[in-house]
């Protein structure tokens, strides 16, 4: 169990229901908002696993859970095993919210609050694309630096060396080439 910024409880635990003449387990999550009141639907959020792998040597999988909430989801670290052998995996339960204002990664780009032009699923604001000096924003400070990614890599590499390069593939090809520059003036003429 863990609590959210927000209050939100996010609880999870090993169930047998979807497998009930066995010992297969799968990990399901509920979460409340209302102090524990009222719960949402279980969710069963990773795939069935014997806990009995291991035995007689090891009989028990072991308690290795460790769960973190966050303001629209939680990071979980479980043990399992799926490949017949005792093992720690890791699940995000909700989306990521990489500028932590609340709102999903994958609900803000569709609602339009935040653009992806790369379309990798994450808010160009929280990857970097496009602020090639690294001053945390796409400005027209950025201008010469693009220029300078796309006509001399050596020389941006000495003029930003804590700068990543791939911060030019504004269009997200693997490639840094003119169509860059589109996506560029692009993201300078849309607010974030």
């Amino acid at each position: 169990m863990s609590v959210g910024p927000s209050g939100r409880i996010d609880v999870i635990w090993n169930d047998t229901r979807n497998n009930p003449f066995t010992y297969r387990s799968q990990v399901f999550h509920t979460s409340s908002i209302s102090g524990g009141v009222t719960w949402t639907p279980n969710v069963a959020i990773t795939p069935s696993f014997n806990p009995g792998v291991g035995y007689p040597n090891q009989n028990k999988l072991g308690d290795y859970y460790h769960m973190v909430s966050d303001r629209v989801g939680a990071n979980l670290a479980y043990a399992a095993t799926f490949n017949n052998e005792q093992d720690i995996y890791f699940v995000r339960i909700g989306e990521y919210d990489c500028n932590t204002n609340g709102i999903g990664d994958a609900t803000e780009i569709a609602l339009g609050y935040a653009p992806d032009f790369n379309a990798t699923g994450i808010p160009d604001s929280c990857e970097g694309v496009g602020d090639l000096n690294c001053d945390g924003r796409v400005s027209t400070d950025d201008t010469e630096a693009l220029v300078l990614a796309l006509l001399a890599p050596d020389a941006y590499a000495v003029a930003y060396p804590s700068c990543q390069i791939g911060r030019a593939d504004t269009d997200a090809n693997g490639m840094l080439d003119g169509t860059d520059v589109q996506w560029f003036l692009r993201m300078l003429i849309t607010p974030d």
